[in-house]
């Protein structure tokens, strides 16, 4: 069975385009904000853009490009999201067509130099800051809610060693000792034995 499932015809058409010729082909309109910082209608959709879905069932989600497919010229959207029969969650499969390009990621310098072409060089440098700062910015959001995570379980864990000493106490496995030493009814007992 063949990998793609697509037309015969197509098939032959896509594999008759070359690796570059795929590639532009693969490009997404952009949003207006861009349209005027970048001085063109669209670019090539890449792996970490912010694109808007404008067709479909999934129309308006914004999402994530996660994979872009150049066999079956496709691009997949982290939140654009099929469940199976079995209930596990499977990426769907979306034309480039169908995207509009929200935020670009401008950190590749094969990128910057296709924008180098209609936009000056310190247009694109201040974007590639702003990138920069909004992922130092996400780092360390993720790296507060590890930190916090972590807190939690510790936390959590120790209430369970605490309900676990103290049910032992209930049952009389385990003596429990206060604060100043040994209890007053375990110092008797350990006397009386003596």
């Amino acid at each position: 069975m063949n990998k793609t499932k697509q037309p015969r015809k197509q098939r032959k058409r896509l594999a008759t385009l070359k690796l570059h010729q795929r590639r532009k082909k693969l490009s997404a309109a952009l949003s207006t904000e861009l349209r005027a910082k970048f001085k063109r209608r669209s670019l090539p959709v890449r792996r970490g853009d912010k694109v808007m879905v404008t067709t479909g069932s999934f129309k308006g989600t914004e999402g994530e490009v996660m994979k872009v497919d150049l066999d079956r010229m496709k691009a997949y959207v982290d939140k654009v999201v099929s469940k199976k029969r079995d209930g596990t969650e499977v990426l769907r499969v979306i034309d480039p067509s169908n995207l509009i390009l929200i935020d670009v990621d401008i950190r590749d310098k094969a990128r910057q130099k296709v924008l180098e072409r209609k936009v000056s060089k310190t247009v694109i440098e201040t974007e590639v800051k702003k990138e920069e700062t909004r992922l130092k910015k996400a780092e360390e959001e993720r790296k507060r809610k590890e930190a916090e995570k972590k807190a939690k379980e510790a936390e959590k864990k120790a209430e369970k060693e605490q309900k676990e000493e103290d049910k032992a106490v209930k049952k009389g496995k385990k003596t429990k000792v206060s604060e100043k030493g040994i209890d007053k009814k375990t110092k008797k007992e350990w006397i009386s034995e003596k």
